[in-house]
């Protein structure tokens, strides 16, 4: 028999109208979210230059225009009365530079791209006449040199990373490109990075799986181990507060904008460590939707046999990498709000099985 409580009808009118407040709270969130200026992002990427006559004279009050071709956000600046000019706060992202000035016809420099993660120095030579002619120079043709540190280091870069083969998809496997870094990148017997001999922690990425909580690098520079480089990721040091050279986030490599790796005479900033300095930067939505798709499959009969020599036997015994697992994701990136809000999620998973085989003794019943 079903009997009516005018007690529990109060209590369903005010959680009904409990959910309507929730509601209507989160959507005034949401749309203050959108209508809120978006913060400037904090990067170490910078440009500094000096714009001249075609006689190298320096050219005061000069405008510049300098704007990303991801995001078509732009900042302008004047060169003072030395010419000179400053961009704070960058992204790895390319550039479109415009620079005008009455007397002098407009230069713009397309698709220019800077060695993230540092200063860069760039001179604008302007060419005498009107304001209306304009002379437009492919930037990408002329590759960025560092001549503002004495910093010696490469930048492994998105293609490289898409295109060069990493142990267990792990970017930090590719730090071997460096100049001044010692690796062989050799597997161990049973899959994953090799450790190097004479390494003290927890060792490389694993084989299949996840990545381990705490990944170090096989990569030796400046005559140390591994343990004395340093690791950030968006200029935040991940190095693990046990192991030094360890970091513990290991992103994936679809996330990842570009790889910069510093072996020798980096700013004191960073000067924790003694060995190499690894960089990375991470991925941002853009005003194009873009997108992956990747599906990595492993098994035993896709992997050859090592060539391992049994010194007393003098017989070679092949070992092989029994793992059976598949590592697959993707990653989509865009705008929210075109020219305002971006977007970017990345997502990767590698269940792992695998049957390894070995000798012992056993009771038997």
């Amino acid at each position: 028999m079903n009997t009516f409580s005018p007690r529990h009808a109060e209590h369903d009118s005010r959680s009904a109208a409990l959910w309507q407040l929730l509601a209507k709270f989160g959507l005034l969130a949401f749309a203050a979210l959108l209508l809120t200026a978006p913060a400037a992002a904090q990067f170490r990427t910078s440009v500094q230059g000096v714009v001249t006559d075609p006689d190298g004279a320096a050219i005061p009050g000069a405008t510049l225009t300098l704007k990303d071709n991801s995001t078509n956000a732009t900042v302008v600046r004047t060169s003072d009365s030395g010419g000179v000019f400053n961009f704070n706060a960058l992204p790895a992202d390319v550039f479109t530079l415009s620079v005008e000035k009455p007397g002098f016809k407009k230069q713009v420099l397309g698709n220019l791209q800077f060695i993230p993660e540092q200063p860069n120095s760039i001179t604008v030579k302007l060419d005498l006449g009107a304001v209306d002619q304009s002379v437009t120079v492919d930037a990408s043709t002329e590759p960025a040199l560092d001549t503002s540190t004495s910093n010696i280091g490469t930048t492994i870069t998105n293609n490289d990373i898409q295109h060069m083969p990493s142990s267990n998809r792990d970017v930090f496997t590719l730090t071997q490109l460096a100049p001044g870094t010692i690796s062989d990148g050799s597997q161990g017997a049973g899959g994953g990075v090799y450790n190097a001999p004479g390494n003290q922690g927890p060792g490389g990425s694993g084989n299949g799986g996840n990545t381990p909580t705490e990944n170090g690098p096989q990569s030796n520079a400046n005559g140390g181990q591994y343990e004395t480089n340093g690791i950030t990721i968006d200029g935040i040091s991940t190095v693990s507060a046990v192991w030094g050279g360890t970091t513990v986030i290991t992103p994936d490599q679809d996330a990842i904008a570009n790889v910069r790796v510093v072996t020798n005479d980096y700013d004191a900033e960073n000067g924790r460590f003694s060995g190499a300095l690894t960089e990375v930067t991470s991925k941002s939505g853009t005003n194009q939707v873009h997108g992956t798709l990747f599906i990595d499959i492993h098994r035993p009969g896709l992997n050859a046999y090592s060539h391992d020599l049994n010194t007393a036997s003098g017989l070679y015994q092949g070992q092989r990498n029994n793992s059976d697992y598949n590592q697959y994701g993707g990653s989509i990136g865009g705008p929210l709000w075109k020219n305002r809000v971006f977007a970017f999620f990345d997502y990767e998973t590698s269940p792992l099985k695998s049957n390894n085989t070995g000798t012992a003794f056993y009771e038997t019943s």
